[in-house]
């Protein structure tokens, strides 16, 4: 039975007065295409979200000064741990969040690097909007896919955004959606940009994996920037 009166009442009360502490009534609701909420105590749909991530939603506000600089001893220590050129790390960050740390999705991925809350949960990540976990769980992620995609970026960056099954259906290729295939446009095009090379969809398959005398693991689009680092260099 959706809630009606009470609920009214309940939202009401808190456009008046601030927010109401409604966990009690086990409230859900999602935003719909439009914007529009729905709200339920019967969540029969997968887009319905506790009460308590919408107050979240709107209280935590990114910080106006937020950017890389905030975040870049995170993204390098990241990087160094799971062997991914920060670069990449700062490409998806952009693109998944543009670096606010409280950034929430309407299909609810959280955080910097845009966890959804399962994924998060299998990553052991317990505040998803904590920069320092946010970033070691997506990096870390990031680095599962790459070694499940045999180091190769394109499908492993498509993955991220439409999950592996998907990309694993089509082949390893980007899958046919349009929010997928925009999306992987956008990260290599940051990431070419950070490389600084201007954007161009030709670059997208020269990308290199990179073996250090030290054992480190590089994927890069510049070689040239490891010479006399390099132990083996490897087209992917």
């Amino acid at each position: 039975m959706k809630w009606t009166l009470k609920l009214i009442f309940l939202l009401v009360i808190s456009a008046c007065l601030g927010p109401v502490d409604v966990r009690g009534a086990d409230l859900f609701y999602y935003k719909d295409a439009q914007g529009a909420l729905h709200f339920t105590n019967v969540p029969d749909d997968s887009r319905y979200r506790s009460v308590d991530t919408l107050k979240l939603e709107k209280s935590r506000k990114k910080p106006l000064s937020a950017g890389f600089s905030d975040f870049r001893n995170y993204i390098e220590n990241a990087a160094r741990k799971y062997e991914i050129d920060p670069l990449l790390i700062r490409a998806l960050i952009k693109v998944e969040s543009d670096y606010d740390p409280f950034a929430i999705s309407n299909s609810g991925a959280q955080g910097l690097m845009q966890l959804m809350p399962g994924t998060s949960r299998q990553l052991a990540v317990t505040d998803p909007f904590n920069p320092e976990e946010n970033i070691d769980g997506g990096a870390r992620y990031f680095k599962r896919l790459l070694s499940l995609f045999d180091g190769q970026l394109i499908p492993s960056i498509a993955a991220y955004h439409a999950g592996e099954n998907l990309v694993i259906k089509y082949d390893r290729q980007v899958p046919p959606i349009d929010a997928t295939q925009r999306y992987v446009r956008k990260v290599i095009s940051q990431y070419n940009l950070f490389h600084g090379i201007r954007a161009d969809s030709s670059v997208v398959s020269r990308i290199y994996k990179i073996e250090t005398e030290d054992g480190s693991v590089i994927f890069t689009n510049r070689p040239e920037d490891y010479r006399g680092m390099a132990k083996e260099v490897a087209y992917r």
